[in-house]
């Protein structure tokens, strides 16, 4: 597969789609991203072209490996989660606890929610435990992928409730 010409086709239909919907008037949001307007995916979407880019230009071998994946699973709880509650004022926590691990590698996370604070335990167990790949674990945080092609176990009724705790934005 030539990914440069994939990469400028999908660059290509996602700036067609742009102006479709700026032609439209106003900022219509995006539906398979809650919360989001058209313009929102668009600068998110030009940091990620700028970013293959680089890669592109810069000739970096590969996918990234399982552990830089672990890495931005953190990140998702040390960074985006309190920063995604701050921004929509989410309600407080009263101690749920996840357990996030990750079938590809040795990662895992021990997410509890207190108050106003999103903290990894370094814990072992959670009222409910999600299992799946990296990306998969990502996928999942980022409302890309439903819990149900993860492995769940656990309390259910608590899935719903983390993006209640860590709302879209």
């Amino acid at each position: 597969m030539d990914h440069v010409a994939q990469f400028n086709r999908e660059v290509r239909a996602f700036e067609a789609a742009a102006r479709r919907a700026s032609s439209s008037g106003g900022a219509p949001l995006v539906p398979s991203c809650p919360g989001w307007s058209v313009a929102d995916l668009v600068i998110h979407l030009g940091a990620v072209h700028r970013h293959v880019h680089a890669v592109v230009r810069d000739r970096l071998p590969g996918l990234p490996d399982p552990g830089d994946l672990a890495d931005a699973v953190t990140q998702v709880f040390e960074v985006m989660a309190p920063a995604r509650r701050s921004w929509t004022q989410a309600p407080p926590g009263t101690g749920e606890r996840y357990l996030f691990r990750q079938t590809d590698g040795p990662g895992t996370w021990a997410v509890c929610f207190d108050g106003a604070d999103v903290r990894l335990t370094g814990g072992s167990e959670g009222a409910v435990e999600l299992a799946g790949t990296a990306s998969d674990l990502l996928l999942h945080l980022w409302r890309r992928l439903p819990a149900d092609r993860l492995d769940v176990r656990g309390d259910r009724a608590l899935l719903d409730r983390y993006f209640t705790l860590v709302p879209p934005v």
